[in-house]
């Protein structure tokens, strides 16, 4: 008898307590989640962070904002290939923009499956000039895309000379100009921007 009294007072307390039991419970905003690691680029070094962290993430959009946006009034931008990949591939670098560049991440990155390695590692940088709106790297890379694409290499490395610009707005900087080189007899990333 008492177990029921007990019972009856907690299902009282419980729906006295609750004045708006079956109304509508408010739309929670979804939390934000973002892996990304991108970071506003206040120094060309920065830039090469972020393009780092890109490939890492997968991210074409972040891979895309380290490069100079003629439509918005930045310099246009340029990627100069290795010589002996502009010799065997000559019309595909005829026209080579920066929409080029998004088209190609995409394609590499979606041959890659998601255990395999994707990864881009500078290293040996060496600053040639720096001012107040341009700046010059030259710097070893090492990009590994161990993608599922017959015929092409997985592993390219080179050197790469990058001419910074500063936007006039945001005062960030953005790379204009992409010049690689090949070290050695390693394949280089023109290779693979040609073969995709």
């Amino acid at each position: 008898m008492a177990m029921r009294y007990a019972i009856i007072f907690a299902v009282f307390l419980t729906v006295t307590g609750c004045d708006s039991l079956f109304d509508i419970r408010p739309v929670e905003e979804p939390e934000q989640h973002s892996s990304s690691q991108w970071q506003p680029p206040t120094t060309p070094e920065q830039v090469l962070e972020n393009m780092e962290s890109a490939v890492l993430e997968r991210n074409a959009d972040n891979f895309i904002r380290c490069l100079s946006d003629s439509t918005a009034g930045e310099k246009p931008f340029r990627f100069d290939p290795d010589n002996v990949t502009i010799n065997n591939y000559p019309q595909v670098f005829a026209v080579w923009n920066r929409a080029d560049e998004k088209r190609v991440f995409q394609e590499i990155e979606s041959n890659v499956p998601r255990d395999s390695l994707y990864q881009l590692v500078f290293s040996d940088k060496s600053e040639q000039y720096e001012t107040s709106d341009s700046a010059q790297i030259e710097i070893l890379y090492d990009f590994r895309a161990h993608h599922t694409k017959e015929g092409l290499p997985r592993d390219v490395s080179g050197r790469a000379i990058f001419t910074f610009s500063r936007n006039e707005t945001q005062r960030n900087w953005v790379i204009h100009r992409w010049e690689d080189y090949r070290e050695e007899s390693m394949p280089t990333w023109s290779e693979l921007k040609a073969g995709f």
